[in-house]
């Protein structure tokens, strides 16, 4: 049963990644307004992307510290030996959202999407 639970707890937690990886995307990528469009230079779109970008750093930095110690415990439930994969796998989420992240702002800065 324990380890039951400890499979669905993973589950829940790749989709919690999952949900983070596309809030991530669309934070960066997201629409702007037209005033500021209007008056936007080219550096101006990569600044505005560059400061989205850095909102999803530092969310995913929360995100990892919060998934460290939740897959310290899960993967002891789950029988893993290696005591290092905790670190592992909370590294790779920050990894995967920054990554998200960039190519939202950098798709975001060369679209230039406004309403």
């Amino acid at each position: 049963m324990k380890r039951a639970a400890s499979v669905v707890a993973m589950f829940v937690e790749l989709l919690v990644l999952g949900y983070a990886l596309l809030m991530a995307f669309l934070l960066t990528v997201w629409i702007e307004t037209d005033s500021f469009a209007i008056r936007a230079t080219e550096i101006d779109w990569w600044i505005e992307g560059a400061k989205r970008l850095f909102v999803v750093v530092f969310a995913a930095a929360i995100f990892a510290a919060i998934l460290l110690p939740l897959n310290k415990v899960l993967f002891r439930w789950l029988g893993f030996e290696n005591r290092r994969l905790a670190t592992f796998s909370a590294g790779a989420a920050f990894l995967l959202i920054v990554a998200a992240g960039i190519t939202g702002a950098v798709s975001f800065a060369i679209t230039k999407p406004f309403i």
